[in-house]
């Protein structure tokens, strides 16, 4: 099985993944707490009461869950931008190391 691997294509699913920019954090920089903003906000109005408890462990484990897949986002972004970055050296050297093999019907040179 063969695959073809296009470094641009790489840096272009890192931006999109990333939010527009091969390096940025995802969600285009909003944070779990402004996330879950609401959630806590409509809280505070109903302090004591059940229902105020139920939206603050529902703002905690939301707050958990955008930064686990901040994470996981960041982790893909990271790891798209490297394998592109790696794989064009890769080449690089690739290429040089045939090209001084030189031509096979061609006397070495010393």
């Amino acid at each position: 099985m063969t695959t073809q691997v296009d470094p641009e294509d790489l840096r272009e699913a890192a931006r999109q993944i990333g939010g527009g920019t091969t390096g940025t954090t995802p969600f285009g920089g909003v944070s779990p707490g402004t996330a879950t903003s609401s959630l806590r906000f409509a809280g505070t109005g109903m302090s004591a009461t059940d229902t105020a408890t139920a939206l603050t462990t529902a703002a905690d484990a939301a707050e958990t869950a955008v930064e686990v897949v901040r994470a996981r986002i960041s982790e893909w972004n990271s790891i798209l931008t490297e394998s592109a970055e790696t794989f064009e050296t890769t080449e690089e050297v690739s290429t040089r190391r045939l090209e001084a093999l030189g031509d096979f019907n061609t006397r070495p040179q010393g």
